[in-house]
């Protein structure tokens, strides 16, 4: 007799609910047993395996057992959890205004660009920006202060959208 392999969630796995999971939870004449749909109710996409387990207890083991069935049945999926500090898309925004910075006002006004780097909000730094496009066209004219600031309206747009996608579920 052959043993069977004992298969198990990593912990640091975030599930969610398929579409389909979603729609045989909330509808109970779905076929769905009921201590499976009460298991689908404990997974809400953003809470890794380990916590989901703990909060179990010393039944972890049979809820580990239910998971794995519903991610069987196609209810559930898993996918390794991904750290994204929420600063990430504001720092690139900052990056990038600040080359963009260099480039239309050169290296004389440098020291400037440091104002760029305390924003701590998107409002900030839209609004240091748009400060910014105003010291661009007293040291190097209307069309690089107007130029500057089409850019970074494109750069402030862009990075807030990529922050956008990468908290939605």
């Amino acid at each position: 007799m052959q043993a069977m392999a004992q298969r198990s969630l990593p912990e640091d796995c975030v599930l969610a609910r398929t579409p389909e999971g979603s729609r045989r939870m909330r509808d109970r004449a779905a076929g769905l047993p009921a201590r499976l749909r009460s298991v689908l109710f404990l997974v809400d996409g953003s809470q890794p395996v380990r916590r989901i387990l703990a909060k179990a207890g010393q039944l972890g083991p049979l809820l580990e057992e239910q998971l794995m069935e519903l991610l069987d049945m196609g209810l559930l999926e898993g996918a390794p959890r991904v750290h994204r500090p929420a600063a990430v898309p504001i720092v690139g925004a900052k990056v990038q205004l600040l080359d963009a910075f260099e480039r239309y006002s050169g290296d004389r006004m440098k020291s400037h660009g440091s104002t760029l780097v305390e924003a701590r909000s998107w409002k900030d730094l839209a609004s240091r920006a748009r400060s910014l496009s105003l010291v661009i066209h007293e040291s190097a004219g209307p069309d690089a202060a107007m130029r500057f600031w089409a850019e970074a309206k494109e750069i402030l747009v862009a990075c807030r959208g990529h922050e956008a996608e990468a908290v939605r579920p």
